[in-house]
């Protein structure tokens, strides 16, 4: 159901919900069935609960006359105070216990299985020292898999990076050539199969994918941190932000979607831009955040953004678009996970960085026009969209058809007049009991 709704607008635009409502249907009676089963188990349990003290106490009175026993009203009440002390115990607490049984057997399965997973040794990650007084990344002859001690799959092979100063780094490279896999070694997600890494300094990363969260656009930027209002302004400034947010009603306190839903790519990449820059650190890893924004824009974040605001931290930045390669002050070239070429533009200027990225210039062009229209139409048709409405309530009478759509999910006409037959027999054999031994 959750891909469901996150898909929707996939499935609207295919015209899929009659399948989707089926599929859904399908799963819904299957889940019915389960609960209605779980449930009549569980009706029975409590009426059982009711109706066996009193019974048991019927045995016990009748066996101990049947065995030539004289039967006092001292001897009786003690049984029926004995049986009450137990009826908890020998009913609901029981059946309570198998079902719990079944529940800790489940938990204890999924923590084994997780404790017996092969543990992160630290031999294979990158070292990190967030209190150093200098920050550096260093990577010497790494290599690296998602296959821990496997060198058949490796992600990145014999990769040396070294970054003691301020500067910004590119590395560019064609799709799946290894880019965001140096991130991923560096935030110690990507274990290391040979080579040494070490990292010194705090780091603020921003991911590929942005990732936003049901809250308003101030608190997805500050993300915890206490707000600087001189920062703030400025990051929203140089982010390119301003202007989208004196569009929106409610400016950056407007409360925005899961994952940025109500925002346009563009915006949603420039968020989560800022995000990361807001955060004071001392190394910044940009994976691609200029790749859906359109091309005005990405130029004036590139400027006064990457190249003024971060000038004086070290920044390494992955992109798909040369224009930004003179500004570097590195650059590193990747292809099929290894390190083709390393240097300022002008030693590899002898270099066709096109061979690298073979598909660069038409990806370019439609994801520019699509984020163009994407903030046109978000910004200037739709920011009326980003409101949050309070949920509306139907007041009133519940009607008759609500009521026999539920009698008809417990059931037939058997089963419902078997389970009123229970509890009108546990209410008589629970008052019961107390009548035969006034009258006895």
């Amino acid at each position: 159901m959750n891909e469901i709704l996150n898909g929707i607008n996939v499935i609207k635009m295919y015209v899929w919900e009659g399948p989707f409502a089926k599929r859904i249907s399908q799963a819904r009676r299957s889940e019915v069935k389960i609960f209605r089963a779980s449930y009549h188990l569980d009706a029975i349990t409590h009426a059982l609960e009711i109706i066996m003290p009193g019974f048991s106490i019927y045995l016990s009175v009748i066996a101990f006359i049947y065995l030539g026993n004289t039967i006092k009203a001292s001897t009786v009440y003690s049984v029926i105070a004995i049986f009450d002390a137990l009826r908890p115990t020998l009913t609901l607490m029981f059946s309570e216990g198998i079902s719990d049984l079944a529940k800790v057997l489940v938990t204890i399965s999924r923590i084994q299985t997780f404790l017996n997973y092969e543990g992160t040794n630290s031999a294979f990650t990158v070292n990190r020292d967030t209190t150093a007084s200098k920050p550096e990344i260093i990577l010497q002859d790494v290599s690296a898999s998602w296959q821990l001690h496997s060198f058949n799959d490796l992600v990145l092979e014999r990769i040396d990076l070294k970054i003691d100063h301020p500067q910004l780094v590119v590395i560019i490279g064609s799709v799946g050539s290894g880019k965001s896999s140096i991130f991923s070694i560096l935030l110690n997600e990507l274990p290391l199969v040979s080579g040494y890494g070490q990292i010194n300094g705090i780091i603020s990363y921003a991911s590929q994918t942005p990732w936003l969260f049901a809250a308003s656009i101030r608190q997805n930027i500050l993300f915890g941190s206490s707000y600087d209002e001189e920062r703030y302004k400025k990051v929203i400034k140089i982010c390119a932000l301003d202007s989208d947010f004196n569009s929106f009603p409610c400016g950056d306190r407007t409360v925005i979607g899961e994952r940025g839903t109500t925002l346009s790519g563009g915006q949603n990449a420039r968020i989560n831009l800022a995000r990361c820059i807001y955060k004071v650190a001392d190394i910044y890893l940009l994976d691609d955040p200029l790749s859906a924004v359109d091309v005005n824009v990405g130029r004036k974040i590139f400027r006064d953004c990457i190249k003024e605001f971060l000038r004086d931290k070290i920044c390494v930045l992955t992109t798909h678009q040369v224009q930004y390669l003179k500004d570097a002050d590195e650059i590193m070239i990747l292809d099929g996970g290894k390190l083709v070429g390393k240097g300022r533009y002008d030693d590899l200027n002898g270099l066709n960085f096109d061979q690298f990225l073979p598909k660069l210039h038409e990806d370019q062009r439609h994801s520019a026009a699509l984020s163009d229209f994407e903030d046109y139409f978000e910004t200037k048709e739709y920011s009326g969209n980003l409101h949050t409405f309070k949920e509306t309530m139907q007041k009133g009478s519940i009607k008759a058809s609500v009521y026999l759509g539920y009698f008809r999910y417990g059931g037939n006409i058997c089963v419902i007049a078997l389970l009123v037959l229970c509890f009108v027999g546990s209410q008589i054999s629970e008052s019961g009991y107390y009548f035969f031994i006034s009258f006895w």
